[in-house]
């Protein structure tokens, strides 16, 4: 997939998808305004706001965050170097992002969104590839991940909710 190569020796590959009743060019603009301080993540808010992440889920298209493009950073919170840079942004069908604090630091992910084109709509897929290299954070990724599950979907259903309303 688009942006597997940010993390070509992932220790960890995860892939979720989402069918979508509406074409790419209604889902994209949900996924090019994602982030903190933008249009949030379209999951859980609250749980969110829980680990200090200050992001609320935009309810409408925002025009001012529309434009993204490749080496633009998103923001994951308040954290310092909490944020991802964009690797390919080629709308309405590909945004890939990479998330590495330094080249000391020990944890590397990339994160991917593909659109799809289907007969009645579109078919959103999201990949995460990990990888670590101190083994003490393997078990604590997959830990992670478990948490990832549960807000992914969560924001493909948002995202999904969002795209398909007539704007």
């Amino acid at each position: 997939m688009p942006g597997d190569e940010s993390v070509p020796d992932a220790q960890l590959v995860v892939t979720r998808a989402r069918d979508i009743a509406a074409p790419p060019e209604r889902v994209w603009p949900w996924l090019v305004q994602m982030g903190a301080g933008r249009g949030g993540f379209y999951s859980y808010d609250s749980l969110e706001r829980l680990i200090g992440m200050k992001t609320e889920s935009a309810e409408a298209v925002l025009s001012e965050h529309q434009a993204l493009k490749v080496g633009d950073t998103i923001s994951f919170g308040p954290w310092q170097n909490a944020y991802a840079t964009a690797t390919t942004v080629d709308c309405p069908n590909v945004l890939a992002m990479r998330l590495r604090d330094s080249a000391q630091s020990p944890f590397d992910w990339s994160w991917s969104f593909v659109v799809s084109a289907t007969g009645g709509g579109s078919r959103l897929i999201v990949r995460a590839r990990y990888r670590w290299e101190r083994r003490a954070l393997g078990p604590a990724v997959r830990a992670l991940d478990l948490g990832d599950a549960i807000m992914t979907r969560r924001m493909l259903k948002g995202i999904a909710e969002r795209a398909e309303r007539t704007f």
